[in-house]
Protein backbone atom coordinates (compact mmCIF):
# COMPACT_ATOMS: atom_id res chain seq x y z
CA UNK A 1 0.00 0.00 0.00
CA UNK A 2 2.79 2.41 0.90
CA UNK A 3 4.58 1.53 -2.35
CA UNK A 4 1.45 2.41 -4.37
CA UNK A 5 1.20 5.90 -2.81
CA UNK A 6 4.85 6.59 -3.48
CA UNK A 7 4.44 5.57 -7.13
CA UNK A 8 1.37 7.80 -7.49
CA UNK A 9 3.22 10.88 -6.15
CA UNK A 10 6.17 10.13 -8.44
CA UNK A 11 3.92 10.05 -11.51
CA UNK A 12 2.22 13.33 -10.52
CA UNK A 13 5.58 15.06 -9.99
CA UNK A 14 6.85 13.84 -13.35
CA UNK A 15 3.76 15.17 -15.15
CA UNK A 16 4.08 18.57 -13.45
CA UNK A 17 7.74 18.81 -14.37
CA UNK A 18 7.03 17.99 -18.00
CA UNK A 19 4.29 20.61 -18.11
CA UNK A 20 6.56 23.33 -16.74
CA UNK A 21 9.27 22.37 -19.12
CA UNK A 22 6.87 22.64 -22.06
CA UNK A 23 5.76 26.19 -21.05
CA UNK A 24 9.35 27.36 -20.77
CA UNK A 25 10.20 26.04 -24.22
CA UNK A 26 7.22 27.95 -25.74
CA UNK A 27 8.37 31.23 -24.19
CA UNK A 28 11.90 30.79 -25.49
CA UNK A 29 10.61 30.04 -28.98
CA UNK A 30 8.73 33.40 -29.14
CA UNK A 31 10.74 36.06 -31.00
CA UNK A 32 9.96 39.76 -31.45
CA UNK A 33 8.37 40.86 -34.73
CA UNK A 34 11.06 42.74 -36.65
CA UNK A 35 9.94 45.43 -39.13
CA UNK A 36 11.74 47.82 -41.45
CA UNK A 37 12.33 51.33 -40.10
CA UNK A 38 11.34 53.74 -42.93
CA UNK A 39 13.25 56.68 -41.43
CA UNK A 40 16.54 54.79 -41.23
CA UNK A 41 15.98 53.27 -44.68
CA UNK A 42 15.38 56.63 -46.42
CA UNK A 43 17.89 59.47 -46.06
CA UNK A 44 16.15 62.82 -46.47
CA UNK A 45 17.07 66.45 -45.76
CA UNK A 46 14.74 69.44 -45.86
CA UNK A 47 15.05 72.88 -47.43
CA UNK A 48 12.46 75.02 -45.67
CA UNK A 49 11.59 78.70 -45.71
CA UNK A 50 9.07 81.49 -45.97
CA UNK A 51 8.25 84.00 -48.71
CA UNK A 52 7.08 87.50 -47.86
CA UNK A 53 5.77 90.59 -49.61
CA UNK A 54 7.14 93.30 -47.35
CA UNK A 55 6.15 92.06 -43.89
CA UNK A 56 3.17 89.97 -45.11
CA UNK A 57 3.46 86.22 -45.84
CA UNK A 58 3.00 85.54 -49.56
CA UNK A 59 1.15 82.42 -50.68
CA UNK A 60 1.12 80.84 -54.15
CA UNK A 61 4.84 81.36 -54.77
CA UNK A 62 6.45 78.60 -56.81
CA UNK A 63 9.64 77.41 -55.14
CA UNK A 64 11.97 75.15 -57.09
CA UNK A 65 15.19 73.34 -56.18
CA UNK A 66 17.59 71.61 -58.57
CA UNK A 67 16.19 68.26 -59.65
CA UNK A 68 13.08 68.35 -57.44
CA UNK A 69 9.40 68.90 -58.14
CA UNK A 70 8.46 72.55 -57.50
CA UNK A 71 6.14 73.36 -54.60
CA UNK A 72 3.90 76.31 -53.80
CA UNK A 73 3.96 78.29 -50.57
CA UNK A 74 0.94 77.90 -48.30
CA UNK A 75 -1.23 80.63 -46.76
CA UNK A 76 1.55 81.38 -44.27
CA UNK A 77 4.12 81.73 -47.07
CA UNK A 78 5.85 78.51 -45.94
CA UNK A 79 7.41 75.79 -48.07
CA UNK A 80 9.39 72.60 -47.55
CA UNK A 81 11.28 70.57 -50.17
CA UNK A 82 12.94 67.19 -49.56
CA UNK A 83 16.39 66.46 -51.00
CA UNK A 84 18.70 63.48 -50.59
CA UNK A 85 22.24 64.70 -51.28
CA UNK A 86 24.76 66.56 -49.15
CA UNK A 87 25.53 69.34 -51.62
CA UNK A 88 24.80 72.95 -52.58
CA UNK A 89 21.37 73.69 -54.06
CA UNK A 90 19.95 76.65 -55.97
CA UNK A 91 16.53 77.69 -54.68
CA UNK A 92 14.27 79.87 -56.86
CA UNK A 93 11.09 81.65 -55.79
CA UNK A 94 8.79 82.96 -58.56
CA UNK A 95 5.28 84.34 -58.87
CA UNK A 96 3.50 85.97 -61.80
CA UNK A 97 3.95 89.76 -61.88
CA UNK A 98 6.59 89.63 -59.13
CA UNK A 99 10.35 89.84 -59.36
CA UNK A 100 11.82 86.37 -58.89
CA UNK A 101 14.48 85.69 -56.26
CA UNK A 102 17.27 83.11 -56.04
CA UNK A 103 19.34 81.78 -53.14
CA UNK A 104 21.88 79.01 -52.62
CA UNK A 105 21.86 76.67 -49.62
CA UNK A 106 24.11 73.78 -48.65
CA UNK A 107 23.46 70.51 -46.86
CA UNK A 108 26.74 70.11 -44.91
CA UNK A 109 28.76 66.91 -44.89
CA UNK A 110 28.00 66.36 -41.20
CA UNK A 111 24.24 66.81 -41.61
CA UNK A 112 22.08 64.29 -39.77
CA UNK A 113 19.21 62.50 -41.46
CA UNK A 114 15.99 64.58 -41.43
CA UNK A 115 17.85 67.82 -40.62
CA UNK A 116 16.85 71.14 -42.23
CA UNK A 117 18.41 74.25 -43.78
CA UNK A 118 16.61 77.50 -44.60
CA UNK A 119 16.05 79.87 -47.52
CA UNK A 120 13.75 82.88 -46.99
CA UNK A 121 12.64 85.42 -49.58
CA UNK A 122 11.04 88.84 -50.00
CA UNK A 123 9.19 89.19 -53.32
CA UNK A 124 8.17 92.52 -54.82
CA UNK A 125 5.42 93.22 -57.41
CA UNK A 126 6.70 94.63 -60.69
CA UNK A 127 6.08 98.36 -61.10
CA UNK A 128 4.00 99.85 -63.88
CA UNK A 129 5.81 101.12 -66.97
CA UNK A 130 6.29 104.80 -67.81
CA UNK A 131 6.52 105.76 -71.48
CA UNK A 132 9.32 107.94 -72.79
CA UNK A 133 8.16 109.55 -76.04
CA UNK A 134 10.46 109.83 -79.03
CA UNK A 135 12.93 112.70 -78.64
CA UNK A 136 11.90 112.88 -75.00
CA UNK A 137 12.24 115.79 -72.62
CA UNK A 138 14.26 115.19 -69.46
CA UNK A 139 12.30 112.81 -67.23
CA UNK A 140 12.50 111.28 -63.75
CA UNK A 141 10.92 107.83 -63.34
CA UNK A 142 10.34 105.80 -60.18
CA UNK A 143 8.03 102.89 -59.27
CA UNK A 144 4.96 105.16 -59.50
CA UNK A 145 5.75 106.29 -63.05
CA UNK A 146 7.04 109.73 -64.04
CA UNK A 147 7.59 112.28 -61.24
CA UNK A 148 8.65 115.93 -61.23
CA UNK A 149 12.22 115.63 -59.89
CA UNK A 150 14.71 113.38 -58.10
CA UNK A 151 13.60 114.91 -54.79
CA UNK A 152 10.14 113.39 -55.45
CA UNK A 153 11.13 109.73 -55.88
CA UNK A 154 9.67 107.44 -53.23
CA UNK A 155 12.32 104.72 -52.96
CA UNK A 156 14.48 104.61 -56.10
CA UNK A 157 14.40 106.03 -59.59
CA UNK A 158 16.27 107.28 -62.62
CA UNK A 159 16.81 110.64 -64.30
CA UNK A 160 16.83 110.36 -68.11
CA UNK A 161 18.37 113.22 -70.15
CA UNK A 162 16.46 114.80 -73.04
CA UNK A 163 16.54 113.17 -76.48
CA UNK A 164 17.58 109.80 -75.07
CA UNK A 165 15.17 107.65 -77.11
CA UNK A 166 14.32 107.77 -80.80
CA UNK A 167 11.05 105.84 -80.54
CA UNK A 168 8.39 105.58 -77.84
CA UNK A 169 9.94 103.42 -75.13
CA UNK A 170 8.37 101.87 -72.02
CA UNK A 171 10.61 101.99 -68.96
CA UNK A 172 9.88 100.10 -65.75
CA UNK A 173 11.78 100.87 -62.53
CA UNK A 174 10.99 98.43 -59.71
CA UNK A 175 12.72 99.13 -56.37
CA UNK A 176 12.99 96.01 -54.23
CA UNK A 177 14.72 94.49 -51.23
CA UNK A 178 17.22 91.80 -51.99
CA UNK A 179 17.06 88.73 -49.74
CA UNK A 180 19.53 85.88 -49.20
CA UNK A 181 21.90 87.67 -51.58
CA UNK A 182 24.98 87.68 -49.28
CA UNK A 183 25.21 91.47 -49.76
CA UNK A 184 24.29 94.43 -47.56
CA UNK A 185 22.16 96.28 -50.07
CA UNK A 186 19.94 99.08 -48.76
CA UNK A 187 17.96 99.08 -52.03
CA UNK A 188 17.95 97.46 -55.47
CA UNK A 189 16.18 98.60 -58.58
CA UNK A 190 15.26 96.34 -61.47
CA UNK A 191 14.99 98.18 -64.79
CA UNK A 192 13.29 96.95 -67.96
CA UNK A 193 12.96 98.80 -71.28
CA UNK A 194 10.84 97.95 -74.33
CA UNK A 195 13.67 99.03 -76.65
CA UNK A 196 17.39 99.46 -76.12
CA UNK A 197 18.41 102.60 -74.23
CA UNK A 198 22.03 103.65 -73.90
CA UNK A 199 22.87 104.05 -70.23
CA UNK A 200 25.50 106.81 -70.43
CA UNK A 201 24.45 110.04 -68.65
CA UNK A 202 21.44 108.40 -66.98
CA UNK A 203 21.41 109.02 -63.23
CA UNK A 204 20.38 106.37 -60.69
CA UNK A 205 19.04 107.60 -57.36
CA UNK A 206 18.03 105.89 -54.10
CA UNK A 207 16.24 107.80 -51.35
CA UNK A 208 17.84 108.07 -47.93
CA UNK A 209 15.22 107.48 -45.25
CA UNK A 210 16.70 109.84 -42.67
CA UNK A 211 17.11 113.60 -42.58
CA UNK A 212 19.77 113.27 -39.85
CA UNK A 213 21.89 110.25 -40.80
CA UNK A 214 23.28 108.81 -44.01
CA UNK A 215 25.62 105.95 -44.85
CA UNK A 216 29.22 106.47 -45.94
CA UNK A 217 30.77 104.57 -48.86
CA UNK A 218 27.64 103.43 -50.71
CA UNK A 219 28.72 101.37 -53.74
CA UNK A 220 26.73 100.58 -56.87
CA UNK A 221 26.72 97.18 -58.60
CA UNK A 222 24.98 95.87 -61.69
CA UNK A 223 23.82 92.42 -62.68
CA UNK A 224 22.91 92.14 -66.35
CA UNK A 225 19.85 90.26 -67.60
CA UNK A 226 21.91 89.09 -70.56
CA UNK A 227 24.88 87.45 -68.82
CA UNK A 228 23.85 87.34 -65.12
CA UNK A 229 27.39 88.53 -64.42
CA UNK A 230 27.82 91.11 -61.66
CA UNK A 231 30.10 94.13 -61.89
CA UNK A 232 30.98 97.00 -59.57
CA UNK A 233 30.13 100.32 -61.21
CA UNK A 234 31.53 102.72 -58.61
CA UNK A 235 30.71 104.73 -55.51
CA UNK A 236 27.52 106.75 -55.16
CA UNK A 237 27.51 110.41 -54.10
CA UNK A 238 25.21 111.60 -51.35
CA UNK A 239 23.12 114.66 -52.18
CA UNK A 240 21.88 116.18 -48.93
CA UNK A 241 19.48 118.57 -50.69
CA UNK A 242 17.41 115.79 -52.26
CA UNK A 243 18.36 113.20 -49.59
CA UNK A 244 19.39 110.70 -52.25
CA UNK A 245 22.38 108.54 -53.10
CA UNK A 246 23.17 109.17 -56.77
CA UNK A 247 25.28 107.49 -59.43
CA UNK A 248 25.77 108.59 -63.06
CA UNK A 249 25.92 105.67 -65.49
CA UNK A 250 28.71 105.91 -68.03
CA UNK A 251 28.33 103.04 -70.49
CA UNK A 252 26.33 100.03 -71.55
CA UNK A 253 22.57 99.72 -71.85
CA UNK A 254 19.90 100.55 -69.30
CA UNK A 255 18.65 97.12 -68.20
CA UNK A 256 18.98 94.65 -65.39
CA UNK A 257 19.51 94.84 -61.66
CA UNK A 258 21.23 97.79 -59.96
CA UNK A 259 22.21 97.47 -56.30
CA UNK A 260 23.15 100.19 -53.79
CA UNK A 261 25.25 98.58 -51.04
CA UNK A 262 26.72 99.80 -47.79
CA UNK A 263 30.05 98.58 -46.44
CA UNK A 264 28.97 96.90 -43.23
CA UNK A 265 31.28 94.75 -41.14
CA UNK A 266 29.74 91.32 -40.50
CA UNK A 267 31.02 89.05 -37.74
CA UNK A 268 29.48 85.59 -37.45
CA UNK A 269 29.69 83.38 -34.38
CA UNK A 270 29.90 79.62 -34.50
CA UNK A 271 26.83 77.45 -34.89
CA UNK A 272 25.12 76.53 -31.62
CA UNK A 273 22.36 74.10 -30.66
CA UNK A 274 19.21 74.89 -28.71
CA UNK A 275 16.60 72.41 -27.40
CA UNK A 276 13.08 72.81 -28.76
CA UNK A 277 10.36 72.61 -26.13
CA UNK A 278 8.23 69.51 -26.67
CA UNK A 279 10.41 68.14 -29.47
CA UNK A 280 11.47 64.95 -27.72
CA UNK A 281 9.85 61.70 -26.66
CA UNK A 282 10.32 58.00 -25.97
CA UNK A 283 8.02 55.29 -27.36
CA UNK A 284 8.51 52.13 -25.31
CA UNK A 285 7.61 48.85 -27.02
CA UNK A 286 9.67 46.73 -24.65
CA UNK A 287 8.05 43.48 -23.48
CA UNK A 288 5.69 43.52 -26.46
CA UNK A 289 6.60 40.96 -29.08
CA UNK A 290 4.38 42.61 -31.71
CA UNK A 291 5.69 45.53 -33.78
CA UNK A 292 4.17 49.01 -33.56
CA UNK A 293 3.36 50.38 -37.03
CA UNK A 294 2.57 53.91 -38.19
CA UNK A 295 4.14 55.62 -35.19
CA UNK A 296 3.99 59.39 -35.80
CA UNK A 297 6.63 61.89 -34.68
CA UNK A 298 5.36 65.49 -34.67
CA UNK A 299 7.35 68.59 -33.79
CA UNK A 300 7.67 72.29 -34.61
CA UNK A 301 10.95 74.18 -35.09
CA UNK A 302 11.73 77.94 -35.21
CA UNK A 303 13.31 79.49 -38.32
CA UNK A 304 14.23 83.03 -39.41
CA UNK A 305 16.00 85.70 -37.37
CA UNK A 306 15.37 88.33 -34.72
CA UNK A 307 17.26 91.21 -33.14
CA UNK A 308 19.21 90.74 -29.95
CA UNK A 309 20.39 94.36 -30.16
CA UNK A 310 18.35 96.48 -32.59
CA UNK A 311 19.57 99.66 -34.37
CA UNK A 312 17.11 101.74 -32.32
CA UNK A 313 19.33 101.16 -29.28
CA UNK A 314 21.91 103.48 -30.91
CA UNK A 315 19.97 105.99 -33.03
CA UNK A 316 16.50 105.81 -31.51
CA UNK A 317 13.54 105.64 -33.85
CA UNK A 318 15.26 107.45 -36.71
CA UNK A 319 14.17 106.19 -40.17
CA UNK A 320 17.78 105.14 -40.91
CA UNK A 321 16.91 102.02 -38.87
CA UNK A 322 14.64 100.87 -41.71
CA UNK A 323 17.51 100.93 -44.21
CA UNK A 324 19.85 99.19 -41.75
CA UNK A 325 17.18 96.52 -41.57
CA UNK A 326 17.06 96.41 -45.40
CA UNK A 327 20.80 95.69 -45.50
CA UNK A 328 20.42 92.80 -43.04
CA UNK A 329 17.44 91.40 -44.96
CA UNK A 330 19.56 91.43 -48.12
CA UNK A 331 22.10 89.18 -46.45
CA UNK A 332 20.02 87.06 -44.06
CA UNK A 333 16.48 87.00 -45.49
CA UNK A 334 13.30 88.63 -44.15
CA UNK A 335 13.15 89.62 -40.50
CA UNK A 336 11.06 87.59 -38.08
CA UNK A 337 10.94 84.17 -36.43
CA UNK A 338 8.33 81.65 -37.55
CA UNK A 339 7.66 77.94 -36.91
CA UNK A 340 7.82 75.05 -39.36
CA UNK A 341 5.77 71.94 -38.53
CA UNK A 342 7.17 68.47 -39.22
CA UNK A 343 5.62 65.01 -39.18
CA UNK A 344 7.60 61.79 -39.56
CA UNK A 345 6.24 58.25 -39.53
CA UNK A 346 8.08 55.10 -38.51
CA UNK A 347 7.62 51.55 -37.22
CA UNK A 348 9.07 49.99 -34.06
CA UNK A 349 10.00 46.32 -33.92
CA UNK A 350 8.80 44.15 -31.06
CA UNK A 351 10.71 44.54 -27.79
CA UNK A 352 12.38 47.77 -29.01
CA UNK A 353 12.35 51.36 -27.77
CA UNK A 354 12.27 54.56 -29.86
CA UNK A 355 14.13 57.64 -28.59
CA UNK A 356 13.98 60.94 -30.49
CA UNK A 357 14.65 64.63 -29.98
CA UNK A 358 15.15 67.70 -32.16
CA UNK A 359 17.37 70.73 -31.58
CA UNK A 360 17.47 74.07 -33.38
CA UNK A 361 20.74 75.32 -34.78
CA UNK A 362 21.42 79.05 -34.65
CA UNK A 363 24.15 81.65 -35.03
CA UNK A 364 24.71 85.03 -33.40
CA UNK A 365 25.76 87.63 -36.00
CA UNK A 366 27.01 91.19 -35.45
CA UNK A 367 26.77 93.98 -38.03
CA UNK A 368 28.49 97.37 -37.79
CA UNK A 369 27.35 100.23 -40.05
CA UNK A 370 29.26 103.48 -40.62
CA UNK A 371 27.21 106.68 -40.68
CA UNK A 372 28.08 110.32 -41.27
CA UNK A 373 29.95 112.33 -38.62
CA UNK A 374 31.86 109.22 -37.56
CA UNK A 375 28.77 107.58 -36.04
CA UNK A 376 28.65 103.76 -36.00
CA UNK A 377 25.70 101.48 -35.36
CA UNK A 378 26.28 97.91 -34.19
CA UNK A 379 23.42 95.42 -34.13
CA UNK A 380 23.25 91.78 -33.10
CA UNK A 381 20.86 89.19 -34.50
CA UNK A 382 20.05 85.61 -33.62
CA UNK A 383 19.52 83.58 -36.78
CA UNK A 384 17.98 80.12 -36.75
CA UNK A 385 19.77 78.13 -39.46
CA UNK A 386 18.04 74.75 -39.30
CA UNK A 387 17.43 71.66 -37.18
CA UNK A 388 19.21 68.53 -35.98
CA UNK A 389 17.10 65.37 -35.72
CA UNK A 390 18.46 62.83 -33.23
CA UNK A 391 16.67 59.53 -33.56
CA UNK A 392 17.35 55.91 -32.60
CA UNK A 393 15.55 52.62 -32.08
CA UNK A 394 17.24 50.21 -29.69
CA UNK A 395 16.65 46.60 -28.64
CA UNK A 396 15.14 46.61 -25.15
CA UNK A 397 17.49 43.78 -24.12
CA UNK A 398 20.48 46.06 -24.74
CA UNK A 399 21.91 44.33 -27.79
CA UNK A 400 21.89 45.40 -31.41
CA UNK A 401 19.73 42.73 -32.99
CA UNK A 402 17.07 44.44 -35.11
CA UNK A 403 17.87 47.95 -33.83
CA UNK A 404 18.42 51.06 -35.95
CA UNK A 405 19.95 54.47 -35.35
CA UNK A 406 19.76 57.77 -37.21
CA UNK A 407 21.66 60.92 -36.28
Amino acid sequence: MRTSKILTWALLLSATTLGMSSCSDDDEERTPEIVTDPIAENVTYYIVGRTMEGTTPLSGVTVSVDGQEPVETDNSGLFRISVSGKQTYTVKATKDNYLGMTATVSIPNNAENRSSVTANFVLTPKAAAATLPANNDEAVIDETGEVEAIADIEEAGIQVPANKVETNTDVTVTPYLASNSATTSIMNMYIETSSEVQANAIKLAVRNASSQYNFTNVEVYKESDMSRAESRLGEADYDAETRTYQYNLQEGTLEGDYSFRVNAARQEGGEQDEPIEGAENTVDNSGNFNAMNNVTINYSAPMGWEYVTAPESTVGNDPICEQINNAIVASEGPQGVYNVNYSEQTSISGNHILYWNVESTYKTINYTFNLNNGQTVTVTIKKYTGTKFDYRIEDANGHSGGGSQVG
